[in-house]
């Protein structure tokens, strides 16, 4: 049985179609229940999700226009520092999954998920050094097989250097180089675009 001991309502206003947001929670001040209701003159839909707690996972249940009976609508899993490390949605079957370093920062991220009827595959990693300034990010992605990806490389806290690869027939790298002044304003950014024999195209931008 749902024991409420305060509720939070918050409404938002767009031009004719209120949009309210309903939060319950349980004598412990845990969330429990969220209520969404969207209504016009013609429409009124009503959203109800449900939240319960097993150990270190949260599991959400709901109800809504299309669903009379509750379905399984997401779950979030934490480590023992509180920090979320998966989470699976309804939506697109999308699981993500989280790792950190001893600092508690995200240092990989992915993304599994199926959307319209594709399957794709994302996976993002940061790496620090011993200063712990950001010194390079990956982004790589995987669509049906199909593979493309960005590594990004940073200098006291600037982005020096971005490369994308795209991996498709016929495989080619572009690659953006910049400078900056003491000031850390941007003083120059070349592209060199080609395959991973030659370059192609050359472009240098200079900004004073």
């Amino acid at each position: 049985m749902l024991r409420r001991a305060r509720f939070l309502i918050r409404i938002q206003y767009i031009p004719n179609h209120p949009f309210s947001i309903l939060y319950f929670y349980d004598q412990l001040n845990d969330f429990t229940t969220r209520v969404r209701e969207y209504y016009s003159d013609t429409t009124h839909i009503q959203s109800t999700e449900t939240y319960t707690r097993s150990g270190n996972t949260v599991y959400c249940t709901r109800t809504d226009i299309s669903h009379s009976e509750p379905y399984f609508y997401s779950k979030t899993v934490s480590n023992e520092a509180g920090q979320i490390v998966e989470k699976w949605h309804y939506h697109n079957d999308c699981t993500q999954r989280y790792t950190y370093d001893s600092l508690g920062r995200i240092i990989r991220h992915t993304i599994d998920q199926t959307y319209n009827s594709r399957i794709e595959n994302w996976e993002f990693t940061s790496t620090y050094d011993a200063s712990e300034n950001l010194i390079q990010y990956q982004k790589k992605g995987k669509l049906d097989g199909v593979v493309e990806q960005w590594d990004y490389e940073f200098k006291n806290g600037l982005l020096v250097k971005e490369t994308q690869f795209d991996l498709y027939e016929e495989p080619q790298k572009t690659v953006t180089a910049y400078t900056y002044y003491p000031n850390g304003l941007l003083k120059s950014s070349s592209k060199f675009v080609g395959t991973y024999e030659r370059v192609k195209n050359v472009q240098t931008y200079t900004y004073k």
